[in-house]
Order: structure tokens, then C-alpha cells, then sequence
């Protein structure tokens, strides 16, 4: 089946070692691939997961449903994974292409990683923007040297990756998707930008609500954003002010990031 944006996988619905929508893709034949466990979750209960061969390298694969993506229109993804920790050193890249499979692959390395030796889950992160709306996959490839350890992922999401202030629904509600291109309130997972807009007819942003938040926010020269009192916004990363923008906050800015 054909999923949208958002899409989300946890793997808290499947009883492990199913991968259930999830295809894998056991590409050299050995004894050990990608299965879903609850030893190594981030959210628990369960994690996707493949444990080491002492006498093979890697060569896995796990890919997506079909996502159906729009042409021009930049997307992120967005995951968590760990290993088993040094002297064991784990491999790990995330391809997308127009099949779901290891030789649809082709449109390009989203993230990759050829150190892993973290214990606890680290986020990575890519986008991606197609040239022709339609179905497209995305697959993560294991590929470590034989006898390592074991590498877990999880709590995958895929979403548009920037939006932008328009003020068009003629409101300065940042809760109203109308204000906002394409139309989506912002999440962590979306980069934000306030440009300048025409004063005349439209507003710019203001927060009057608990629990907003954006990944990245940057506020251009000229544009005011107010946080008013007992709103409340998370920033993951940076907050990017601009000379000769304007922030009033009476609220609560959570700035992750760094105050640029």
C-alpha cells in the first residue's frame, strides 16, 4: 500500500522478529538480517535490529512502503540508531530510489555512517527532493565488516522539511496551517522561515499557544515574531535572528540549539 507524508515507524505495532510493512532484504544469504526486537528499542517497546555474523560482513537491507512524494517539494528524514559499542566499529547508509529494492537505489546517499560505536541512540538525518511527483522508497543498508556487534534503528519519520510563513488566512496565528506554505503548523521536524511580507493585507506570526515547536526557526531582516504570555515554543535547533528582525517574548522560547 501507498503511504503519505507524514509517515512515521516506530515498530511498537509488529510482535517481534516481524517487520510487518517494513520489507527486508537479506542480500548476501546468511543466517542473520534485520528483525524487530524489544533489547534495544529508543521507544519502547521494540526497535528494528540486526546482530553481527562472526564470519561475514553485512549486507542488509530494509526499505519503506511506497511513499508518495511531490515534485519539488523537500522532504525530511529522520531516525535514531545505536550499535554495540567499540572496539566494534558498525556501517550504516540510507539510499532512496523508485523500487523497493537494493538495485532501485539510485537516486542518491541520503546519510551514512562507517564509525558507529554509539550506545545509546544519536538522530541522523537527511532530505530529500524529488524531480516528478510519484512512489519512491527509502531503504537503510547494513553493512559492517564481519564480526562486529549489532546495529538498531528506530522511531523513523518522513515529513516536508521546511515550511514558510504567508500570513494568507489574514491572521497572525502560527497554529493556522493557512498561514503557512505549504499548509502544515510547523512540527520539530520542520525548518522555519518568516520572510518578509506585504503589511498591507497579511500578518506576521505570533504563538498564543502551548506546545508549538519547529526544528530550525529564522526570522529576515524586518519581521517580528511575538510569543505571547503563557504560549510556549520548542526550537530543537538553531533560532536565527536576523539584523533588524524583531522577537517579543512575554512567553517560553526552549532553545535547543544556538541563538544565532
Amino acid at each position: 500500500d501507498t503511504v503519505t507524508i507524514p509517515y512515521n515507524e516506530t515498530f511498537d505495532n509488529y510482535t517481534t522478529p516481524s517487520t510487518g510493512c517494513v520489507k527486508v532484504t537479506n542480500k548476501n544469504g546468511d543466517a542473520y538480517t534485520w528483525i524487530t526486537s524489544n533489547s534495544y528499542s529508543q521507544s519502547s517497546p521494540n526497535s528494528i535490529y540486526i546482530p553481527h555474523n562472526s564470519s561475514g560482513a553485512m549486507d542488509d537491507w530494509f526499505f519503506t512502503p511506497a511513499l508518495s512524494l511531490k515534485r519539488d517539494t523537500a522532504y525530511l528524514v529522520d531516525f535514531y540508531y545505536r550499535g554495540g559499542g567499540a572496539p566494534a566499529v558498525e556501517k550504516l547508509e540510507v539510499k532512496w530510489g523508485s523500487s523497493q529494492t537494493y538495485q532501485g537505489m539510485t537516486l542518491g546517499t541520503i546519510w551514512t555512517n562507517s564509525i558507529i560505536q554509539n550506545i545509546t541512540y544519536q538522530e541522523g538525518s537527511g532530505t530529500i527532493t524529488p524531480s516528478s511527483t510519484g512512489i519512491y522508497y527509502i531503504g537503510w543498508h547494513g553493512f559492517s565488516a564481519s564480526n562486529m556487534s549489532f546495529i538498531s534503528v528506530d522511531d523513523i519519520h518522513i515529513d516536508i522539511a521546511s515550511v514558510t510563513w504567508n500570513g494568507n488566512d489574514f491572521t497572525d496565528d502560527w497554529n493556522d496551517p493557512l498561514n503557512w506554505s505549504p499548509n502544515k503548523v510547523p512540527t520539530l521536524y520542520q525548518t522555519v522561515i518568516i520572510p518578509i511580507v506585504n503589511t498591507d493585507n497579511h500578518w506576521y506570526p505570533a504563538i498564543y499557544n502551548t506546545g508549538m515547536a519547529c526544528k530550525q526557526l529564522t526570522l529576515n531582516s524586518g519581521v517580528t515574531l511575538n510569543v505571547y504570555g503563557g504560549a510556549e515554543v520548542t526550537i530543537k535547533g538553531n533560532l536565527t535572528i536576523q539584523s533588524g528582525a524583531t522577537l517579543t517574548n512575554d512567553g517560553t522560547i526552549i532553545l535547543k540549539g544556538n541563538l544565532i
